[in-house]
């Protein structure tokens, strides 16, 4: 089970709540993997507000758990930036040429028709083009791929799109074709190294969701990081587009980071029952865990924390729980009240208050996997047989 790393204060991890069970099929999933029986990755998609627009806290994440369970790849990457600090960690991108690029809290997109990670990116250039590839030689994670998918939309007079593997073309893609609102194309290749290429033609519009680098078995963390979100953003995406792209690319796990932005907060719950309802017409039964937002407060010489959290927090957890979903209280592992002033004292957030650093990321990071792997190893402490069958 991964270790989980110490907060200042010593605050043990709390259990995640799952009174309806909703972890079930989660925990049956992890068991088959730790026993070598999974035919297909263990994939987690990860959302959030800023704090995962640098994939620090989901890249620890996803190293901790690929370290242990096997490396599927490095998951989403989204196809433009639309803040100039956006990255993920252990892969290359880039995007050339003019790309437009919305999401729900920049440039917005009239039809909420932003895909799966939230970030669209359209073109109407011939040639303009993103490039994407496995981490280099010596990374812990991510240097190899054996599949590489593109999320796009499908409309009428869309334009087309090749995709080119190590500098060669492996498929063209007519996104005027077929009936569904969206389509997840993919190319496999030998796994090993690659170099992945998008490339427009012609000056008809092509609209992307986001590209994926997988391999076969392992697991995969899809870090879904849209700076400032709400819940209300997010459950305000097209629906029908998103069903669509769930059912093409299944999730094993889906988490929500997301809380820290406190525009229409009041409209959390019935955000929450929306996106929980989505998730699982799309794919029924689809293991959801709703944590609270970081600990904030107003300076750092604070003692107590913004009221604000702690209802926040509250009101998640009544939300979930009334969902069918799960809830941990991110807010609580952190050490509860007050807890976001010692971060900041102990150089694991910024001045800020909101933000981690990168080593107060991979210590979240480390009490989220040992809080998900915790509960399976208890299932299985209790059902020994789970993930034989």
């Amino acid at each position: 089970m991964p270790q989980a790393l110490p907060v200042p204060g010593g605050a043990p991890v709390p259990a995640i709540e799952d009174p309806g069970g909703t972890l079930a099929r989660f925990h049956a999933e992890v068991a088959q993997l730790t026993r070598g029986r999974a035919t297909q990755p263990l994939r987690i998609a990860f959302y959030g507000d800023s704090n995962l627009t640098l994939d620090q806290l989901t890249g620890a994440l996803r190293r901790t758990l690929q370290h242990q369970h096997g490396d599927a790849g490095h998951g989403y990457v989204a196809v433009g930036k639309p803040w100039r600090w956006y990255s993920h960690e252990d892969v290359t991108h880039e995007a050339l040429g003019e790309w437009a690029i919305f999401t729900p809290t920049t440039v917005r997109d009239r039809r909420a028709a932003y895909g799966l990670g939230g970030i669209l990116a359209a073109t109407r250039e011939r040639g303009a083009r993103a490039r994407f590839g496995t981490a280099p030689a010596g990374a812990e994670v991510g240097t190899r791929a054996s599949r590489f998918g593109v999320l796009h939309a499908r409309s009428d007079g869309g334009g087309a799109f090749a995709i080119r593997v190590d500098g060669a073309e492996a498929r063209r893609i007519d996104t005027s074709e077929g009936d569904e609102v969206a389509r997840y194309a993919t190319v496999e290749v030998p796994d090993a190294p690659h170099r992945f290429e998008i490339v427009a033609e012609g000056a008809r519009l092509v609209r992307l969701y986001g590209v994926v680098l997988e391999r076969a078995q392992g697991v995969v963390v899809d870090s879904l990081g849209i700076g400032g979100v709400s819940y209300w953003d997010l459950s305000r995406f097209d629906e029908e587009l998103n069903v669509a792209l769930l059912r093409a690319r299944p999730w094993s796990l889906v988490l929500f980071l997301v809380g820290a932005n406190t525009f229409k907060h009041e409209e959390n719950a019935a955000a929450v029952a929306r996106l929980v309802a989505l998730h699982r017409r799309a794919v029924p039964g689809v293991p959801i865990v709703v944590m609270s937002p970081p600990d904030h407060a107003a300076r750092p010489t604070d003692a107590t924390s913004d009221p604000r959290f702690a209802r926040i927090a509250a009101e998640l957890r009544q939300a979930a729980l009334g969902s069918g979903a799960a809830f941990w209280d991110l807010r609580q592992a952190m050490g509860g009240e007050g807890s976001m002033p010692r971060f900041f004292h102990a150089g694991l957030a910024a001045r800020d208050l909101y933000h981690f650093t990168r080593e107060g990321a991979a210590v979240m990071a480390s009490r989220v996997a040992h809080a998900l792997w915790g509960g399976a190893a208890h299932h299985l402490a209790r059902d020994p047989a789970l993930g034989c069958y």
